[in-house]
């Protein structure tokens, strides 16, 4: 009898939470904007517990808003960021900082390969297609605002830092529209 009581409570809190996150993402589809997880405010509405059970629910949650496809998701991913140009703040918003230095670049366009791995499987790259459009960088020779400005190793070291950057901010964000991938790279256009 305690085991079915359980049972029936813990379905009457998924279908609560099912509820509420469709009523979320409903709202962002009404200001047309693409649904995606927003672990932030799950969390801050508590409908997120420290089970990654949980966390997983959320993700097949999604998946069950948007359709289960992939595919579809990788789209409305493309929709969100192809043709953007994003700068700094873009950076800060997503907890990197960028010590004064400005910048603009356009995601000029996202692709994706499928194949099948060698040993491991079915594998994803993704691979985000940028094109530096503005800087201005504080390197140690002193701000530069152009390319002429700069030694190899100062460009190397920065254009390091930057992919490395986009594509970890990248994961995150394709995380939040359950995309599965393996792996991200970020290819100068």
């Amino acid at each position: 009898m305690k085991n079915l009581i359980k049972k029936i409570l813990n379905e009457e809190l998924n279908d609560q939470k099912k509820r509420i996150l469709f009523k979320i993402w409903d709202s962002s589809k009404d200001k047309s904007v693409i649904p995606k997880i927003n672990w932030d405010q799950i969390t801050k509405m508590k409908l997120l517990n420290r089970e990654f059970d949980k966390q997983q629910d959320v993700l097949d949650l999604y998946s069950e808003y948007v359709g289960v496809d992939n595919e579809k998701r990788f789209e409305y991913f493309v929709t969100e960021y192809e043709g953007d140009i994003l700068d700094e703040t873009f950076f800060e918003k997503n907890g990197v900082g960028t010590n004064g230095d400005k910048f603009k670049f356009e995601i000029v366009f996202i692709e994706k390969n499928e194949y099948e791995g060698r040993f491991d499987g079915p594998q994803i790259d993704i691979t985000i297609n940028v094109d530096l459009t503005w800087f201005e960088i504080q390197t140690p020779d002193g701000r530069v605002t152009d390319y002429d400005g700069w030694d190899d190793d100062s460009y190397i070291e920065w254009e390091s830092w930057f992919r490395y950057q986009i594509e970890g901010i990248m994961e995150e964000t394709l995380g939040e529209y359950n995309i599965q991938f393996t792996n991200v790279y970020v290819q100068w256009t």
